[in-house]
């Protein structure tokens, strides 16, 4: 794979066009972010890395105080965390077999979106208000595994969704039915997520509720810089950690609590396949199936805040079938959508609704 370090290389691949310039600027010279290129020519698939080293010049002011080196630091929306040189192998190989009608496309393939319609700052720790001038107007179409209101970034089948088709990873057997499962909710996960207090990350707080019915907890605390919206930069809070618990341990309870991290929660799809009701929390971030995952059908809504997370408990409690109907049909929808024709076909028609540049 090509590894594009520079805006001038990059204009080598696409032609200097104004679109092309004004995304790749964008890309190198305000937000230095890592993404790749995709240059689809004569049915041809080539995937590049956009690949910076520097960190943003507005976020430097913010990070000279609690980093060594503010210049170097790869800023990731909320995230701040050394710069990384990678490829994807397995983006690669998947975009080598779909088809796409000939154009340029960036794919956004971590965990932070790139591009607001309005052309206001993406990311908090950049500052505020409206981009330059020069960043105004039409750009490369962006694609990547979430998106938000008031974003252009398109949603495609995300890390794990391709992983699983292409054979990369398996989904394991639930190891029960409805029948023998517990009446009991779990949530596993690390602390990722822009909040770094309980206030403001919602799997902190989970980890700190007592409901002799819930058994949440958090299993790794993340190391990286964050820069939470409300409480500045800093560190995640410490919390008691918990073991891991796998695919199989999570299918023997009925509820299973999905909720946000950085952007949306990528193996939502592998979870439904537990046999379990998923919770799912409301957050800003969509997925590329988000119209099918409709409350009370295929999963159960909780109030961002939580709020509301013992009343929906005690509502599945009370309509054990319809809990149980929920489970089984997001298990039919995961099974639908996690399949090499169905992610292929979504990836497609995604890239293949936008004008060609």
């Amino acid at each position: 794979m090509k590894v594009l370090k520079s805006l001038e290389s990059a204009l080598a691949e696409t032609g200097d066009t104004p679109v092309c310039r004004r995304t790749l600027e964008y890309i190198f010279d305000y937000l230095h972010h890592n993404c790749y290129l995709l240059k689809v020519v004569g049915g041809k698939n080539e995937l590049m890395k956009l690949q910076s080293s520097e960190t943003p010049p507005k976020a430097r002011k913010t990070l000279r105080n609690k980093v060594g080196n503010a210049k170097t630091m790869r800023v990731l929306g909320c995230i701040i965390k050394p710069f990384k040189l990678s490829t994807s192998a397995e983006w690669e190989t998947f975009v080598g077999q779909v088809k796409v009608k000939n154009g340029l496309y960036i794919l956004n393939l971590t965990d932070a979106l790139m591009l607001k319609k309005d052309r206001t700052v993406p990311w908090p720790i950049l500052g505020s208000g409206k981009l330059d001038d020069k960043y105004h107007g039409d750009m490369l179409p962006i694609f990547g595994g979430s998106s938000a209101e008031g974003y252009e970034d398109i949603t495609i089948p995300n890390y794990d969704d391709v992983r699983v088709v292409l054979g990369y990873d398996k989904v394991p057997e639930a190891m029960v039915g409805w029948e023998e499962k517990l009446n009991k909710m779990v949530f596993r996960g690390s602390s990722t997520g822009c909040g770094r207090k309980a206030d403001t990350n919602m799997r902190l707080k989970v980890a700190g509720l007592e409901y002799p019915w819930l058994d949440a907890g958090i299993t790794k605390l993340t190391k990286n810089l964050k820069f939470d919206p409300k409480h500045g930069l800093g560190k995640v809070d410490k919390v008691p950690l918990v073991p891991k618990m796998s695919f199989g341990e999570q299918s023997k309870s009925k509820y299973i609590l999905n909720i946000d991290g950085n952007v949306a929660a990528y193996r939502l799809l592998t979870w439904m396949q537990t046999g379990s009701v998923i919770f799912k929390v409301r957050g800003q971030y969509t997925v590329w199936y988000e119209d099918k995952l409709v409350d009370k059908k295929t999963v159960i809504e909780v109030k961002e805040d939580l709020s509301d997370l013992e009343e929906q408990y005690n509502w599945c409690l009370k309509n054990d079938a319809k809990c149980r109907k929920i489970a089984e049909r997001a298990v039919k929808l995961s099974k639908k959508l996690l399949t090499l024709d169905s992610v292929n076909s979504a990836f497609s028609k995604k890239l293949n609704s936008v004008a060609a540049v």
